[in-house]
């Protein structure tokens, strides 16, 4: 009984922290010990879901179930290696500006559009299966992800320049180097992506973790 409370207070937390991140700037506190598990698992989780979704579309037969298993892990890993590449080269930025007292805050930003992100990728991942039954085409499959992944890419920007609309306000520099972050993650990205390939079935290919080419 008591374990069943604490779960159902742990799920009913997860939900809030999702939703004040949607709901407006300064909804998500700075990564501390306590809350850095809590965001990390949030982010999982519904990445997670839609690389579970995004990894079907081959379908169950001939071990194609296992790209379902092998994309759930991949999409969180994209976008957790991803911005623990970038975090560094941000912090680099925002101390040469000399705005290194204003990190805390971005950082929580920038963790704030990791969660954006995986929150619009799992919400829009009926879309992705609607679209894997309406068509059986491989390169359509991979068009429509790469359109869910810029909508979402969209979304996350959205919460993080609305986190930070104080802060560039304050100082326009703030803008400068949102703008220069972005570039540098969406390059990052790209070549994760690439790297963690495939994240789609094809169903000509035997299913692997990695491409086998280079």
């Amino acid at each position: 009984m008591n374990n069943a409370i604490t779960i159902r207070r742990c799920l009913e937390d997860l939900r809030r922290r999702s939703d004040a991140a949607l709901r407006g700037p300064g909804a998500i506190a700075p990564p501390s010990r306590s809350g850095l598990p809590q965001l990390v698992l949030l982010v999982i989780t519904f990445s997670a879901f839609y690389g579970a979704i995004m990894g079907s579309s081959a379908g169950l037969t001939a071990g194609h179930w296992l790209q379902i298993v092998y994309s759930a892990v991949k999409v969180p890993l994209l976008l957790s290696v991803s911005f623990a590449l970038t975090v560094p080269s941000y912090f680099i930025l925002t101390s040469l500006a000399g705005l290194r007292a204003d990190f805390t805050v971005a950082l929580s930003s920038i963790t704030t559009a990791q969660l954006g992100v995986s929150i619009t990728l799992s919400s829009l991942s009926p879309f992705t299966a609607l679209w894997y039954a309406s068509t059986t085409d491989y390169y359509s499959h991979i068009l429509f992800n790469a359109f869910i992944f810029a909508i979402a890419t969209i979304a996350g920007q959205a919460l993080m320049r609305r986190a930070l609309r104080a802060m560039i306000a304050r100082n326009r520099r703030h803008g400068v180097l949102l703008a220069i972050w972005m570039i540098v993650y969406s390059f990052v990205a790209i070549q994760m992506s690439w790297v963690l390939r495939p994240f789609i079935g094809q169903p000509t290919l035997e299913t692997h973790f990695f491409r086998t080419d280079p």
